[in-house]
């Protein structure tokens, strides 16, 4: 008999200890700060939610922004291909050669194209720096820090496709003198 009170005591007790925890954290109204981040109490939970709305629309342009890069690149290699092949079959031609204004046009375009893949390499070392410094931020969970970062990182994205944006003009250029 004496058993039985013991396990009904024990039963009632753990209830009303489990039943009163959801209730603890149902009216909780802030977070611990290192649950949240950089947690602004006036602003609740919203904040905390538009921050990685925010984040969530940050990384798909990223991304957007790597696929954008990715195709340009390949279409810059496809046109110095397109331009290789033509000045190749421009010298096996017999007596039709590039004349001495298209060479001085070809090389003025080429230092161009230099000057901007040497700015795309420079770009892309400082890129690196900037995921390495968004990685370090995403550790502390500090959300205007992500989001900085975040634009940062789409500010050398949007830079290094008008480069490339640049070579590829002047890669057309080179391609339109050559015929």
């Amino acid at each position: 008999m004496m058993n039985r009170v013991k396990k009904m005591v024990l039963i009632m007790l753990s209830a009303i200890l489990f039943a009163s925890i959801p209730l603890a954290l149902a009216f909780r109204t802030n977070p611990p700060a290192s649950e949240a981040g950089q947690y602004l109490p006036e602003s609740g939970y919203r904040k905390v939610a538009a921050d990685y709305r925010k984040i969530s629309v940050k990384y798909a342009t990223i991304k957007q922004n790597n696929a954008e890069i990715r195709a340009m690149k390949v279409a810059m290699k496809v046109r110095i291909k397109e331009i290789e092949a033509r000045i190749i079959q421009l010298k096996q031609q017999n007596g039709k050669g590039l004349t001495a204004g298209d060479v001085a046009e070809m090389k003025t375009v080429t230092v161009n194209v230099e000057k901007a893949k040497s700015v795309l390499q420079a770009s892309s070392g400082h890129l690196n720096r900037k995921v390495s410094q968004l990685k370090e931020v995403k550790k502390s969970g500090d959300s205007a820090g992500i989001l900085r970062s975040l634009e940062e990182i789409i500010s050398i994205q949007n830079s290094r496709i008008n480069t490339l944006k640049e070579i590829n003009k002047n890669l057309d250029d080179m391609k339109k003198t050559l015929g």
